[in-house]
Protein backbone atom coordinates (compact mmCIF):
# COMPACT_ATOMS: atom_id res chain seq x y z
CA UNK A 1 0.00 0.00 0.00
CA UNK A 2 1.24 3.64 -1.11
CA UNK A 3 -0.11 6.69 0.23
CA UNK A 4 0.52 8.89 -2.56
CA UNK A 5 -1.82 11.90 -2.40
CA UNK A 6 -1.09 13.82 1.24
CA UNK A 7 -4.14 14.52 3.94
CA UNK A 8 -5.67 18.12 3.73
CA UNK A 9 -5.69 20.24 7.22
CA UNK A 10 -9.38 19.40 8.81
CA UNK A 11 -9.80 23.03 9.11
CA UNK A 12 -8.80 24.90 6.16
CA UNK A 13 -10.96 26.01 3.49
CA UNK A 14 -9.17 23.76 1.40
CA UNK A 15 -10.17 20.87 -0.95
CA UNK A 16 -10.20 18.09 1.70
CA UNK A 17 -11.09 19.79 5.02
CA UNK A 18 -13.93 19.36 7.29
CA UNK A 19 -15.99 22.18 6.21
CA UNK A 20 -15.63 21.66 2.12
CA UNK A 21 -16.75 17.77 2.54
CA UNK A 22 -19.61 18.85 4.60
CA UNK A 23 -20.81 21.47 1.58
CA UNK A 24 -20.66 18.87 -0.80
CA UNK A 25 -23.16 16.86 1.47
CA UNK A 26 -25.44 20.03 2.27
CA UNK A 27 -25.77 20.52 -1.60
CA UNK A 28 -26.66 16.94 -2.55
CA UNK A 29 -29.09 17.16 0.47
CA UNK A 30 -30.78 20.06 -0.75
CA UNK A 31 -31.10 19.26 -4.00
CA UNK A 32 -32.61 15.63 -3.04
CA UNK A 33 -36.49 16.19 -3.04
CA UNK A 34 -37.31 13.66 -0.20
CA UNK A 35 -41.10 13.25 0.40
CA UNK A 36 -40.92 11.11 3.42
CA UNK A 37 -38.45 10.29 5.74
CA UNK A 38 -35.87 7.61 5.47
CA UNK A 39 -34.31 5.14 7.26
CA UNK A 40 -30.51 3.49 7.50
CA UNK A 41 -29.60 0.97 9.10
CA UNK A 42 -26.59 -1.80 9.24
CA UNK A 43 -27.03 -5.45 8.08
CA UNK A 44 -25.34 -8.91 6.56
CA UNK A 45 -26.60 -8.85 2.65
CA UNK A 46 -26.70 -12.69 3.51
CA UNK A 47 -29.03 -12.75 6.23
CA UNK A 48 -31.23 -9.74 6.02
CA UNK A 49 -35.51 -10.39 5.02
CA UNK A 50 -35.89 -8.69 1.53
CA UNK A 51 -39.62 -9.55 1.78
CA UNK A 52 -41.56 -6.02 0.69
CA UNK A 53 -38.54 -4.19 -0.14
CA UNK A 54 -36.70 -3.03 -3.50
CA UNK A 55 -33.22 -3.85 -4.26
CA UNK A 56 -30.53 -1.45 -5.45
CA UNK A 57 -26.80 -2.46 -5.41
CA UNK A 58 -23.78 -1.42 -5.39
CA UNK A 59 -21.62 -5.03 -4.52
CA UNK A 60 -17.90 -5.79 -3.78
CA UNK A 61 -15.68 -5.76 -6.45
CA UNK A 62 -13.99 -9.24 -6.49
CA UNK A 63 -10.25 -8.68 -5.73
CA UNK A 64 -10.13 -5.05 -6.40
CA UNK A 65 -11.03 -3.71 -2.91
CA UNK A 66 -10.03 -4.98 0.41
CA UNK A 67 -12.86 -2.54 2.05
CA UNK A 68 -11.99 -4.21 5.93
CA UNK A 69 -8.22 -3.64 5.46
CA UNK A 70 -8.95 -0.90 4.66
CA UNK A 71 -11.35 0.68 6.91
CA UNK A 72 -8.94 -0.60 9.26
CA UNK A 73 -6.91 2.68 9.09
CA UNK A 74 -9.52 4.72 10.32
CA UNK A 75 -11.13 2.33 12.60
CA UNK A 76 -8.39 2.35 15.16
CA UNK A 77 -8.59 5.95 15.72
CA UNK A 78 -12.50 5.65 15.43
CA UNK A 79 -12.20 2.86 18.48
CA UNK A 80 -9.81 4.86 20.41
CA UNK A 81 -11.87 7.94 20.47
CA UNK A 82 -15.95 6.57 20.38
CA UNK A 83 -15.83 2.97 21.77
CA UNK A 84 -17.57 4.40 25.13
CA UNK A 85 -20.33 5.74 22.60
CA UNK A 86 -20.74 3.24 20.17
CA UNK A 87 -19.30 -0.22 22.10
CA UNK A 88 -21.58 -2.21 20.10
CA UNK A 89 -19.92 -1.23 16.41
CA UNK A 90 -16.40 -0.53 17.93
CA UNK A 91 -16.08 -3.86 20.56
CA UNK A 92 -13.61 -5.69 18.22
CA UNK A 93 -9.83 -4.92 18.24
CA UNK A 94 -9.53 -4.14 14.46
CA UNK A 95 -12.63 -4.52 11.60
CA UNK A 96 -14.35 -8.13 11.34
CA UNK A 97 -12.97 -9.66 7.76
CA UNK A 98 -13.91 -13.51 7.80
CA UNK A 99 -17.49 -13.01 6.44
CA UNK A 100 -16.12 -9.87 4.38
CA UNK A 101 -17.40 -11.11 0.67
CA UNK A 102 -14.20 -10.36 -1.37
CA UNK A 103 -12.14 -12.70 -3.35
CA UNK A 104 -9.05 -11.77 -1.21
CA UNK A 105 -6.62 -15.31 -1.43
CA UNK A 106 -4.74 -14.98 1.80
CA UNK A 107 -7.75 -15.41 3.82
CA UNK A 108 -9.11 -18.51 2.00
CA UNK A 109 -5.64 -20.42 1.03
CA UNK A 110 -5.26 -19.86 -2.67
CA UNK A 111 -6.59 -17.51 -5.44
CA UNK A 112 -9.11 -20.74 -6.80
CA UNK A 113 -10.77 -21.07 -3.31
CA UNK A 114 -10.88 -17.07 -2.70
CA UNK A 115 -13.04 -17.31 -6.00
CA UNK A 116 -15.12 -20.23 -5.34
CA UNK A 117 -15.99 -18.05 -1.95
CA UNK A 118 -17.04 -14.73 -3.91
CA UNK A 119 -19.20 -16.55 -6.43
CA UNK A 120 -20.81 -18.79 -3.56
CA UNK A 121 -21.57 -15.94 -1.98
CA UNK A 122 -22.62 -14.06 -4.37
CA UNK A 123 -25.28 -16.98 -5.75
CA UNK A 124 -26.63 -17.26 -2.06
CA UNK A 125 -27.49 -13.68 -1.52
CA UNK A 126 -28.70 -13.10 -5.35
CA UNK A 127 -31.15 -16.51 -4.58
CA UNK A 128 -32.48 -15.02 -1.59
CA UNK A 129 -33.26 -11.56 -2.87
CA UNK A 130 -35.28 -13.75 -5.79
CA UNK A 131 -37.28 -15.81 -3.02
CA UNK A 132 -38.11 -13.03 -1.23
CA UNK A 133 -38.63 -9.98 -3.34
CA UNK A 134 -41.71 -8.20 -4.76
CA UNK A 135 -41.55 -9.90 -8.23
CA UNK A 136 -43.50 -7.48 -10.53
CA UNK A 137 -40.35 -5.11 -9.66
CA UNK A 138 -36.40 -5.41 -11.31
CA UNK A 139 -33.18 -5.10 -9.05
CA UNK A 140 -30.69 -2.96 -10.31
CA UNK A 141 -26.58 -3.71 -9.67
CA UNK A 142 -24.16 -0.75 -10.07
CA UNK A 143 -20.98 -2.36 -11.28
CA UNK A 144 -17.50 -0.56 -12.59
CA UNK A 145 -14.65 -3.38 -13.34
CA UNK A 146 -12.57 -3.51 -15.89
CA UNK A 147 -9.87 -6.27 -15.48
CA UNK A 148 -9.54 -8.69 -18.17
CA UNK A 149 -8.06 -11.76 -19.05
CA UNK A 150 -7.32 -13.70 -22.20
CA UNK A 151 -7.29 -16.94 -22.64
CA UNK A 152 -8.24 -19.65 -25.65
CA UNK A 153 -12.16 -18.68 -25.19
CA UNK A 154 -10.43 -14.96 -25.93
CA UNK A 155 -11.10 -11.67 -23.29
CA UNK A 156 -13.24 -11.68 -20.88
CA UNK A 157 -13.40 -10.31 -17.09
CA UNK A 158 -12.97 -12.38 -13.66
CA UNK A 159 -15.13 -9.54 -11.90
CA UNK A 160 -17.84 -9.34 -14.44
CA UNK A 161 -17.86 -13.42 -14.69
CA UNK A 162 -18.27 -13.93 -10.92
CA UNK A 163 -20.83 -11.58 -10.29
CA UNK A 164 -22.86 -12.50 -13.40
CA UNK A 165 -22.13 -16.73 -12.48
CA UNK A 166 -23.82 -16.00 -9.11
CA UNK A 167 -26.92 -13.78 -10.25
CA UNK A 168 -27.49 -16.10 -13.27
CA UNK A 169 -27.45 -19.72 -11.38
CA UNK A 170 -29.55 -17.65 -8.57
CA UNK A 171 -32.19 -17.45 -11.72
CA UNK A 172 -31.78 -13.77 -12.85
CA UNK A 173 -32.50 -12.47 -16.01
CA UNK A 174 -30.28 -9.26 -17.16
CA UNK A 175 -33.46 -7.02 -18.94
CA UNK A 176 -31.92 -3.73 -19.13
CA UNK A 177 -28.53 -1.92 -18.97
CA UNK A 178 -28.01 1.79 -18.46
CA UNK A 179 -24.49 3.40 -18.16
CA UNK A 180 -24.00 6.25 -15.39
CA UNK A 181 -21.60 8.64 -15.09
CA UNK A 182 -20.74 7.91 -11.95
CA UNK A 183 -17.34 8.94 -11.39
CA UNK A 184 -15.97 12.26 -10.79
CA UNK A 185 -13.13 13.78 -13.25
CA UNK A 186 -9.51 14.62 -11.38
CA UNK A 187 -10.29 11.77 -8.33
CA UNK A 188 -6.82 10.27 -7.36
CA UNK A 189 -7.74 7.21 -9.21
CA UNK A 190 -8.34 9.44 -12.41
CA UNK A 191 -5.09 10.98 -12.64
CA UNK A 192 -3.10 9.49 -15.31
CA UNK A 193 -4.72 5.93 -15.81
CA UNK A 194 -7.53 5.14 -18.05
CA UNK A 195 -9.76 4.45 -15.33
CA UNK A 196 -13.67 3.92 -16.18
CA UNK A 197 -15.78 7.28 -16.19
CA UNK A 198 -19.27 5.30 -15.67
CA UNK A 199 -21.15 2.55 -13.96
CA UNK A 200 -23.07 -0.01 -15.61
CA UNK A 201 -26.34 -0.48 -14.13
CA UNK A 202 -28.27 -3.89 -14.57
CA UNK A 203 -32.18 -3.97 -14.54
CA UNK A 204 -32.60 -7.66 -13.68
CA UNK A 205 -36.00 -9.47 -13.33
CA UNK A 206 -36.40 -13.39 -12.00
CA UNK A 207 -35.59 -15.40 -15.45
CA UNK A 208 -39.07 -17.94 -16.26
CA UNK A 209 -39.21 -21.44 -14.46
CA UNK A 210 -40.23 -22.49 -18.39
CA UNK A 211 -36.88 -20.12 -19.70
CA UNK A 212 -35.96 -22.05 -23.12
CA UNK A 213 -32.91 -23.67 -24.10
CA UNK A 214 -30.60 -22.90 -27.37
CA UNK A 215 -27.15 -23.96 -28.50
CA UNK A 216 -24.05 -21.48 -29.47
CA UNK A 217 -25.07 -20.98 -33.46
CA UNK A 218 -28.42 -19.53 -31.76
CA UNK A 219 -26.94 -17.56 -29.29
CA UNK A 220 -24.38 -15.99 -31.63
CA UNK A 221 -26.98 -15.64 -34.45
CA UNK A 222 -29.58 -13.42 -31.88
CA UNK A 223 -26.16 -11.59 -30.45
CA UNK A 224 -25.00 -10.07 -33.81
CA UNK A 225 -28.71 -9.32 -34.31
CA UNK A 226 -29.47 -7.36 -31.13
CA UNK A 227 -26.19 -6.03 -30.20
CA UNK A 228 -25.24 -3.65 -33.42
CA UNK A 229 -28.63 -1.44 -32.28
CA UNK A 230 -28.09 -1.62 -28.38
CA UNK A 231 -24.63 -0.56 -29.16
CA UNK A 232 -26.15 2.31 -31.08
CA UNK A 233 -27.97 3.24 -28.15
CA UNK A 234 -24.79 3.32 -25.90
CA UNK A 235 -23.27 5.54 -28.39
CA UNK A 236 -26.08 8.15 -28.78
CA UNK A 237 -25.67 8.36 -24.10
CA UNK A 238 -22.37 9.69 -25.29
CA UNK A 239 -20.70 6.88 -23.22
CA UNK A 240 -17.15 7.19 -22.91
CA UNK A 241 -15.21 4.80 -25.20
CA UNK A 242 -12.90 3.59 -22.42
CA UNK A 243 -16.37 2.00 -21.27
CA UNK A 244 -17.97 1.05 -24.38
CA UNK A 245 -16.34 -2.94 -24.01
CA UNK A 246 -17.94 -2.94 -20.45
CA UNK A 247 -21.29 -0.90 -21.24
CA UNK A 248 -21.83 -4.21 -24.13
CA UNK A 249 -21.85 -6.42 -21.60
CA UNK A 250 -24.72 -5.72 -20.34
CA UNK A 251 -27.12 -5.74 -23.56
CA UNK A 252 -24.64 -9.35 -24.49
CA UNK A 253 -25.55 -10.71 -20.37
CA UNK A 254 -29.65 -9.50 -21.68
CA UNK A 255 -29.39 -11.98 -24.67
CA UNK A 256 -27.46 -15.21 -22.88
CA UNK A 257 -29.40 -14.72 -19.80
CA UNK A 258 -32.56 -15.63 -21.16
CA UNK A 259 -32.14 -18.75 -21.89
CA UNK A 260 -32.42 -21.65 -19.45
CA UNK A 261 -28.94 -23.02 -20.94
CA UNK A 262 -26.80 -22.14 -23.84
CA UNK A 263 -25.69 -25.92 -25.23
CA UNK A 264 -22.01 -25.88 -26.95
CA UNK A 265 -21.21 -28.64 -29.82
CA UNK A 266 -20.76 -31.01 -27.56
CA UNK A 267 -23.62 -31.17 -25.44
CA UNK A 268 -21.89 -29.37 -22.34
CA UNK A 269 -23.58 -25.98 -20.81
CA UNK A 270 -21.74 -22.64 -22.22
CA UNK A 271 -19.77 -20.59 -19.18
CA UNK A 272 -20.26 -17.28 -18.47
CA UNK A 273 -16.72 -16.90 -19.54
CA UNK A 274 -16.97 -18.15 -22.92
CA UNK A 275 -20.15 -15.92 -23.36
CA UNK A 276 -18.25 -12.85 -21.90
CA UNK A 277 -15.46 -13.64 -24.68
CA UNK A 278 -18.20 -13.64 -27.63
CA UNK A 279 -19.59 -10.51 -26.67
CA UNK A 280 -16.39 -9.21 -27.31
CA UNK A 281 -15.35 -11.11 -30.26
CA UNK A 282 -18.85 -9.66 -31.62
CA UNK A 283 -18.07 -5.80 -30.50
CA UNK A 284 -15.15 -5.95 -32.66
CA UNK A 285 -17.27 -7.17 -35.78
CA UNK A 286 -19.64 -4.51 -34.91
CA UNK A 287 -17.42 -1.88 -34.55
CA UNK A 288 -15.20 -2.95 -37.47
CA UNK A 289 -18.39 -2.93 -39.90
CA UNK A 290 -19.36 0.38 -39.29
CA UNK A 291 -15.80 1.66 -39.77
CA UNK A 292 -15.67 2.78 -36.37
CA UNK A 293 -12.93 2.39 -33.30
CA UNK A 294 -12.07 2.65 -30.13
CA UNK A 295 -9.33 5.88 -29.49
CA UNK A 296 -7.58 4.95 -26.12
CA UNK A 297 -5.29 7.84 -24.87
CA UNK A 298 -3.41 6.49 -21.67
CA UNK A 299 -0.41 6.25 -19.94
CA UNK A 300 -1.61 2.89 -18.51
CA UNK A 301 0.60 0.31 -20.17
CA UNK A 302 -1.38 -2.96 -18.61
CA UNK A 303 -4.72 -1.46 -19.89
CA UNK A 304 -3.32 -0.39 -23.32
CA UNK A 305 -1.79 -4.16 -23.98
CA UNK A 306 -5.02 -6.14 -23.14
CA UNK A 307 -7.73 -3.53 -25.07
CA UNK A 308 -5.42 -2.08 -28.30
CA UNK A 309 -5.00 -4.10 -31.68
CA UNK A 310 -2.68 -0.74 -32.76
CA UNK A 311 -0.63 1.12 -30.55
CA UNK A 312 0.61 4.98 -31.47
CA UNK A 313 3.42 6.38 -29.22
CA UNK A 314 3.81 9.60 -28.87
CA UNK A 315 6.78 12.22 -27.61
CA UNK A 316 6.70 15.88 -27.58
CA UNK A 317 3.16 15.51 -29.97
CA UNK A 318 5.34 14.00 -31.96
CA UNK A 319 4.82 10.20 -33.32
CA UNK A 320 8.23 8.40 -33.05
CA UNK A 321 6.57 4.78 -32.40
CA UNK A 322 3.73 2.83 -34.06
CA UNK A 323 2.86 -0.77 -34.68
CA UNK A 324 0.57 -3.56 -33.53
CA UNK A 325 0.23 -3.84 -29.92
CA UNK A 326 2.78 -7.07 -29.94
CA UNK A 327 5.47 -5.25 -31.98
CA UNK A 328 5.56 -2.20 -30.00
CA UNK A 329 5.47 -4.62 -26.50
CA UNK A 330 7.96 -6.75 -27.69
CA UNK A 331 10.34 -5.36 -29.96
CA UNK A 332 9.99 -1.65 -29.59
CA UNK A 333 12.13 -0.11 -32.38
CA UNK A 334 12.23 3.60 -30.96
CA UNK A 335 14.77 4.57 -27.33
CA UNK A 336 11.70 6.46 -26.33
CA UNK A 337 9.14 3.75 -26.74
CA UNK A 338 11.92 1.01 -25.18
CA UNK A 339 12.35 2.82 -22.32
CA UNK A 340 8.20 3.06 -21.88
CA UNK A 341 8.10 -0.82 -22.27
CA UNK A 342 11.10 -1.33 -20.28
CA UNK A 343 10.16 0.49 -16.85
CA UNK A 344 6.34 -0.70 -16.81
CA UNK A 345 8.30 -4.52 -16.85
CA UNK A 346 8.63 -4.36 -13.12
CA UNK A 347 8.03 -8.09 -13.55
CA UNK A 348 11.54 -9.03 -15.07
CA UNK A 349 13.29 -7.13 -12.51
CA UNK A 350 15.33 -9.26 -10.15
CA UNK A 351 14.98 -7.97 -6.20
CA UNK A 352 17.51 -5.34 -5.41
CA UNK A 353 17.92 -4.31 -8.59
CA UNK A 354 17.67 -0.73 -9.57
CA UNK A 355 14.36 0.51 -11.18
CA UNK A 356 14.77 1.45 -14.74
CA UNK A 357 13.60 4.98 -16.11
CA UNK A 358 12.94 6.86 -19.35
CA UNK A 359 16.50 8.15 -19.02
CA UNK A 360 18.38 5.21 -19.57
CA UNK A 361 16.97 4.77 -22.93
CA UNK A 362 16.76 8.47 -23.85
CA UNK A 363 19.10 10.92 -23.04
CA UNK A 364 16.90 14.09 -21.44
CA UNK A 365 14.32 11.59 -20.74
CA UNK A 366 12.14 12.30 -17.30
Amino acid sequence: MTWDFGEAQPFFDSTGSFLNCIGWIVRVTDALAAARPGDASLGDAASIDYQSRLVSTDPPYYDNIGYADLSDFFYVWLRRSLADVMPSGLGTVLTPKSDELVADPFRHEGAAQAEQFFEDGFRDVFARIRRDTPPDYPITVYYAFKQADSDDDGTASTGWQTLLEGMLRSGWEVTGTWPMRTERGGRARDIGSNALASSIVLACRPRPDDAPTFNRRTFLANLKAELPTALRDLQQGSIAPVDMAQAAIGPGMSVFSRYARVLEADGSDMTVRTALALINQVLDEVLDAAGAACLFISHDLAVVSQLCSEVVVLRGGEVVERGTAEQVFTSPSHPYAAGLVATSRLDLLRPGTRLPTLADHVGGAS
